[in-house]
């Protein structure tokens, strides 16, 4: 998950924080 993040951080820092944050979401409405 974190070398994912890093690998999509450099090549596009938007679209890599937009998916962080839904996957993040949706953890929480599982919880």
């Amino acid at each position: 998950m974190a070398v994912g993040l890093m690998l999509c951080f450099e090549q596009n820092v938007i679209i890599c924080v937009g998916t962080y944050m839904q996957q993040s979401f949706l953890f929480v409405l599982r919880e």
